[in-house]
């Protein structure tokens, strides 16, 4: 059984890998709903959610009645709690549960609780896995649509992401940094809604300032499209949360594209994939790059290292 979040839709790659590899998989959405006003609810004040999300388990194990599970696996926690998971544990006592964060715990703080109530937890940032008991590090992975492109290059350089934090700003500064350095840079910033918009427009200064609302798309990027933005570009500006140390998704899929990736995050020098031809770490505060690192020759990384990122490979880890 698998509960994870609806998030662009990696909850479905998920899914379909475990069934490939011979799983039958029940999957259902860890939150009750994706609206953007009960996920902000969710956030702000848990306790305010706990009736939906009490009903919305109690449905779904009274769905499952007479099944039996070898794993009960929930990726990002974030609605479950810790009775949930007693209740879940009560029910299918044979199953291992095991619990995968891909969120930092300065993001997360419920899942402290959760830890001692899984068998195996994991977390994709290094300092948490470090700091807290019965944690492992697991970094994230790369899809099976993420492979080395050959398609033309219109691009130095491109983005496309959320326009969550501090994103914006920093994405604003690079266009700035490229114009005057004679940099193309093509970018695709999303907004989960025009109210988000507003409301970010409203409670961040440096965003009403500057932000328009014609900056932004309020349609999701198919992956397809998304890979075809990354494979035009030389290189992929990645900016993971400011609180947020663990590296993203972005960073292993632009990886398994075999494309170059600038990076707010400076822990990815720690990473035995690390390769100073193919990455450059910028200061989010200040960003900056070498231009010449734009033509420098891309170095190989061999397909062993490369499939310790891939899907698989994560789930084998998690999954024992």
């Amino acid at each position: 059984m698998l509960f994870a979040p609806n998030f662009f839709g990696y909850e479905k790659d998920i899914t379909s890998k475990l069934v490939e590899m011979g799983a039958a998989v029940d999957f259902f959405d860890e939150r009750p709903s994706n609206k953007s006003i009960f996920k902000a609810a969710l956030r702000l004040n848990a306790k305010s959610m706990a009736i939906a999300v009490n009903n919305y388990y109690r449905k779904i194990m009274e769905q499952l009645n007479g099944k039996n599970f070898d794993y009960v696996f929930v990726v990002n926690a974030e609605a479950i709690t810790t009775e949930i998971v007693d209740a879940l544990r009560s029910r299918f006592r044979n199953a291992r549960f095991v619990l995968y964060m891909w969120d930092s715990v300065r993001n997360k703080k419920n899942t402290i609780s959760l830890i001692s109530h899984f068998d195996s937890v994991y977390s994709f940032d290094r300092f948490d896995a470090e700091s807290m008991n019965g944690v492992c590090f697991k970094p994230l992975f790369y899809t099976d649509d993420y492979k080395p492109c050959y398609a033309p290059i219109k691009y130095d350089l491109v983005f496309a992401g959320t326009a969550h934090a501090d994103r914006f700003m920093i994405v604003e500064k690079f266009k700035a940094f490229a114009k005057s350095n004679n940099i193309s840079f093509h970018t695709f910033l999303y907004l989960h809604s025009p109210l988000m918009y507003y409301y970010q427009k409203f409670s961040d200064k440096s965003f009403r300032t500057a932000a328009s609302i014609n900056d932004f798309s309020f349609k999701k990027m198919s992956k397809t499209g998304l890979i075809e933005i990354m494979c035009a570009g030389k290189a992929v500006l990645d900016i993971q949360h400011p609180n947020q140390t663990g590296l993203t998704m972005r960073t292993f899929e632009v990886m398994a594209l075999q494309k170059k990736l600038i990076t707010t995050n400076q822990d990815i020098v720690n990473y035995d994939f690390y390769r100073p031809e193919n990455v450059y770490v910028i200061d989010r505060n200040a960003p900056y790059i070498e231009t010449g690192f734009f033509d420098k020759a891309f170095a190989h990384l061999e397909p062993q290292l490369l499939y310790q990122y891939s899907i698989e490979s994560w789930l084998k880890t998690l999954l024992d």
